[in-house]
Parts: structure tokens; C-alpha cells; sequence
């Protein structure tokens, strides 16, 4: 077991694969501290697949409900809020985030919120994030 202030494994990057690889070396006994500056589950989850999809499938409605009326179905009027449609995006967002952060916290990984940068001080590999440094035996960047 690695000595005060140093960890089995850094992880640097909170996406869905560092997410992963630190919860499953925790879950085995391993000391980890994943290093995020950003939100927590990377750009699927952020930036591309889910609001992506969120959008998309907002989209199709217009068409779905249009298609209703040819096949014997009475809708009203329609209207839309792109606000709503946003805010609806932005709140599984965040409910991603969480659900992500208390799989890591649940598991006994530390959270470093910061942008982490290594270097190698006597042969032995440094991260540092903002004012912290961390050993860690191994380190994964993902």
C-alpha cells in the first residue's frame, strides 16, 4: 500500500473510461484519485451522445405528431419551447454528473477537481494539480 499522500493509481480524466477504470481498481483495493478539471463523465455525456440525442429526439416529435394526423389520430394545437428543451437537456446532464460522481465516491476514489500535469522528480512520477502533489505508483490517462 502506497505511503501518506501517494495512491496505487492516478487516473487523469473523468470520462467514461476513467470513470470506469478508477470504480473498478477501487472496487479491488486500490488507493485512486481521478483527476477532473471539468464535469464528471467526459464529452459523451457532456458534449456529444447525450445532448446530441436529447436534441435529435426533440426534433422528431414535429414530424411524429404531423404523421399522427394522417393516421386518424386529433391533435390540437402544437407548439414548442426550445428553452424547455434545453433546460430538460441540461437537467439529465447534470443528473449524469452526479449519478458518475457517487459511483466514484461510493467506491472510495478521491476527486481532484483540477487540471492535473505529471512530471518525474527522482524516477518517481509527480502529479500535480493546482497546489497539490500526488505519487502514484501507476497513471492513467484517459
Amino acid at each position: 500500500m502506497p505511503g501518506e499522500g501517494a495512491f496505487d493509481l492516478a487516473v487523469i480524466g473523468g470520462g467514461s473510461a476513467g470513470v470506469r477504470t478508477a470504480r473498478v481498481a477501487a472496487s479491488l483495493g486500490a488507493r485512486v484519485v481521478l483527476f477532473e478539471a471539468s464535469a464528471i463523465g467526459g464529452t459523451c455525456v457532456n458534449l456529444g451522445c447525450i445532448p446530441k440525442k436529447m436534441l435529435a429526439y426533440g426534433a422528431h416529435f414535429a414530424h411524429e405528431l404531423s404523421d399522427a394526423r394522417g393516421m386518424g389520430w386529433s391533435v390540437g394545437e402544437v407548439s414548442h419551447s426550445w428553452p424547455d428543451l434545453v433546460a430538460r437537456k441540461d437537467a439529465q446532464i447534470t443528473r449524469l454528473n452526479a449519478a458518475y460522481e457517487k459511483l466514484l465516491v461510493d467506491a472510495g476514489v478521491e476527486i481532484v477537481r483540477a487540471r492535473a500535469r505529471l512530471t518525474r522528480e527522482s524516477g518517481v512520477l509527480t502529479v500535480h494539480a493546482d497546489e497539490r502533489r500526488l505519487r502514484a505508483r501507476h497513471v492513467i490517462i484517459a
